[in-house]
């Protein structure tokens, strides 16, 4: 009986990571994980907090305190111009990720970053999901 308890214990800490769902016949066709999302989050927080802070650091036009700056399309603009970082590689290598596809495993996540739609990084996100 132990076990069983045990068993059901991890099975519902499970669905921190994964989000479980009856959608589509109880077919879980698509995965969402609360964990990922919440990373995720905290992840785009912190480019943004470090994209202002290099903006100012590396004299950018607009003030700090002016409520017009752009985290895109100011600071990883800036960014990208004083430091190149949109032809900056990142490349996928864990044993803990099984990726196969060769367009994702190098990458460039700031590829066009300060433009809508132009992320490299949206493609490696799409061939994720699949």
């Amino acid at each position: 009986m132990g076990n069983l308890f045990t068993i059901r214990k991890r099975f519902f800490k499970g669905s921190d990571f994964i989000y479980i769902t009856d959608v589509n016949g109880g077919a879980q066709l698509n995965v969402y994980s609360p964990h990922i999302a919440s990373l995720i989050i905290r992840v785009c927080t912190e480019i943004e907090a470090i994209s202002k802070e290099l903006y100012f650091h590396i004299k950018g036009e607009k003030k700090r305190g002016d409520k017009s700056i752009k985290f895109d399309e100011d600071c990883l603009k800036l960014i990208d111009i004083k430091y190149n970082t949109s032809r900056k590689n990142v490349q996928i290598i864990s044993s803990l990720f099984n990726i196969t596809k060769g367009d994702i495993k190098i990458f460039k996540p700031l590829k066009e970053a300060h433009k809508s739609g132009g992320r490299d990084w949206e493609k490696a996100y799409q061939a994720f999901k699949t």
